[in-house]
């Protein structure tokens, strides 16, 4: 303590108070997740850049476009895309229901 800045700050009862502590920095949004079958992280989101394509092939079945818009929802989180995921979901589901409904054999989802 120095002649010119006083005593330090304390509560009413007289005891001096602690300096105030800084919180913990945030947890990243997005931690590395682990699979839960080997304990290894999932590889990490290829960038926006890299080429990739999806294909899935399903039967003519009611299931069909619950699938395809699943593993869209997943490639697209894989991939840092969340923010395309409502679009792109809303006509994933009305190409595969129309698929399901209006032919006769199998039909496919293709990604890129």
């Amino acid at each position: 303590m120095t002649p010119d800045q006083g005593p330090p700050p304390s509560a009413s009862n007289g005891t001096p108070l602690k300096p105030a502590t800084t919180p913990p920095p945030p947890t990243p949004y997005l931690l590395p997740t682990l699979n839960p079958l080997s304990g290894q992280p999932h590889p990490p989101p290829l960038p926006f850049t890299s080429p990739w394509h999806y294909e899935l092939h399903f039967p003519r079945d009611p299931r069909g476009p619950g699938i395809a818009r699943l593993t869209l929802r997943a490639v697209l989180a894989a991939h840092g895309l969340v923010d395309l995921t409502d679009r792109a979901e809303l006509l994933a589901s009305e190409l595969t229901t129309n698929s399901v409904r209006h032919t006769q054999g199998p039909a496919s989802v293709r990604l890129q």
